[in-house]
């Protein structure tokens, strides 16, 4: 109408308003709603004498619910995106001023109670493209900006993306450069050095330089072996995958890898070296910044590291811990975990932190890395166990509903454990029994199918069988899985991929100038 702003101010103060909502006409809905429209909705909303609508809550149970938060900036929105995740949030407990919005292709939500909206958006069948959902998430994210929004996921290929939208839309949470420092962290030890944080001690080098310089001069800069050596391009790390990853005893074992390194790939790639950790207990802690710490799942063997395990396809076990039990179990981890928290973020980040590292004693702690999600399937059944744990995403979405996880009882009346039976190259010719024991309730798991060929565990998911045990008595769960691992007998057959890849190398051999395979042939070869 061409006035002023000062003109259009005094003009809606001047406008017939019931007294008993004047004093929610402030300057702070004035300056929100920027809009004719949204003006005129606003006003007939708050001048519109009907009660507030009814409304369910997480629980299934109808309250009252003001619609007129969602214009107030009272409301929360959490807007949570799926692409190949299968979600389950059983248990939750969702206050009402929030909403839940979830963005996801179809059959991906287990358990649809406690949500208000479900999106369901269809993505090309194998194709990577996450456009169709990032643009519906960016759609919702702007209709209710005037709300606090809340964007999020629980799986790593969408962190980046959703990322790049909270900076641009100005959404709180973890940005694209805050993620990039998570990734490097122990790149980047002036931030972990500034918050007194111990990290392995590392150092990189180029395969350009003299190989014999490397023998002189590498180890001396970690402090000794052992060492681990891992490609710096790469996201391969000792103590979630294995892959790439080589454990070096002595002088002779880098002088062997020099050789094959020159002998197998690119010389001039770059490397890693990095501190190696023995006489301790790998471990991965959940925190929020809300409640802290909630779990902490953890090796139960000081004398050999999970890498250990893993690379030589021996029994291991790891045992999930809540909060009490972490402190009676592990003292220590608790202040390190709010140290790191602090460390690493100068404001309270939102959301759950999975916090890897080496436990060796009370103030013997080292960080590994920090990550937005569990690394592997086996760390979110752990946490899945106890019958009071409503799942890490419940936990994670209750930060962001600002409700302390803290309050409840989650697994503290059980010890909760897994064994691990790392998978070794060849063919699985029976699925054993493994009997019940007498205290604990067990529960077991075959990961693979008799007569398939299987390879060499590269991580801490790469099982032939997992046997999952609870027992109230932490002595007779202990004592009952070493009775198990005891006891285990798992024939696989590995002569027989042997022969078939002596076969093919014979059958190259005679079509002349053909390489041998590396590995052994497949079955249908």
């Amino acid at each position: 109408r061409g006035e002023t702003r000062e003109e259009w101010e005094e003009r809606v103060r001047s406008s017939p308003i019931p007294n008993q909502v004047e004093s929610r006409w402030n300057s702070d809905a004035l300056n929100i709603c920027s809009n004719r429209s949204m003006i005129h909705e606003y006003r007939r909303k708050m001048t519109d004498p009907t009660p507030p609508l009814a409304a369910t809550n997480g629980n299934g149970n109808d309250e009252s619910f003001d619609e007129m938060a969602l214009y107030g900036g009272r409301m929360k929105t959490i807007i949570i995106v799926l692409c190949k995740y299968r979600l389950s949030l059983i248990n939750m407990q969702k206050p009402s001023n929030v909403r839940v919005f979830v963005v996801t292709p179809p059959r991906l939500l287990i358990d649809e109670e406690g949500i208000d909206v479900i999106y369901q958006v269809e993505t090309p069948v194998g194709d990577q493209d996450l456009t169709p959902l990032l643009s519906k998430a960016r759609e919702l994210a702007q209709n209710f900006s005037i709300t606090q929004v809340r964007v999020i996921a629980f799986e790593q290929s969408l962190q980046q993306p959703l990322a790049k939208m909270r900076y641009e839309m100005d959404i709180e949470g973890f940005t694209h450069e805050q993620l990039d420092v998570l990734s490097r962290l122990r790149e980047a030890s002036q931030i972990t050095r500034r918050g007194g944080i111990a990290t392995p001690k590392q150092t990189s080098f180029s395969g350009t330089s003299r190989p014999a310089s490397w023998m002189e001069s590498l180890p001396p800069k970690i402090g000794g072996f052992p060492l681990y050596v891992r490609p710096a391009s790469g996201t391969t790390d000792a103590g979630k995958s294995i892959v790439g990853v080589t454990r070096l005893e002595n002088d002779d074992d880098l002088r062997m890898w020099i050789r094959r390194i020159y002998s197998s790939c690119s010389p001039s790639s770059n490397w890693v070296l990095e501190e190696c950790y023995e006489d301790g207990l790998d471990f991965v802690a959940m925190c929020t910044a809300i409640s802290g710490l909630i779990y902490c799942v953890s090796t139960v063997d000081y004398e050999r590291t999970m890498f250990e395990s893993i690379s030589t396809c021996k029994p291991y076990v790891l045992q999930v811990y809540s909060i009490d039990q972490t402190r009676d179990m592990l003292p220590g981890l608790e202040s390190f975990v709010n140290q790191t928290t602090k460390a690493l973020f100068a404001n309270n980040y939102s959301g759950a932190l999975f916090i890897r590292g080496f436990y060796k004693g009370h103030n013997d702690i080292f960080l590994m890395s920090v990550e937005l999600q569990p690394s592997a399937e086996t760390i979110r059944n752990l946490i899945a166990m106890p019958k009071e744990s409503p799942g890490w995403e419940t936990i994670a979405l209750m930060s962001f509903f600002a409700t302390d996880a803290s309050e409840f009882d989650f697994g503290t009346h059980s010890f909760n454990a897994v064994i691990n039976v790392p998978s070794a190259e060849g063919l699985l010719m029976h699925q054993t029994m493994i009997p019940k024991r007498k205290t604990s309730s067990m529960r077991v798991a075959w990961r693979v199918a008799e007569f398939a060929e299987i390879k060499d565990a590269d991580g801490i998911d790469g099982n032939v069988v997992q046997v999952f045990m609870s027992n109230s008595d932490n002595k007779r769960l202990t004592d009952e899985m070493k009775d198990v691992i005891g006891r285990l007998d798992i024939p696989i057959d590995r002569i027989t991929l042997a022969e078939r890849a002596a076969a093919c190398r014979k059958q190259l051999s005679r079509l002349g100038g053909a390489r041998e395979f590396v590995r052994s042939c497949t079955t249908t070869d």
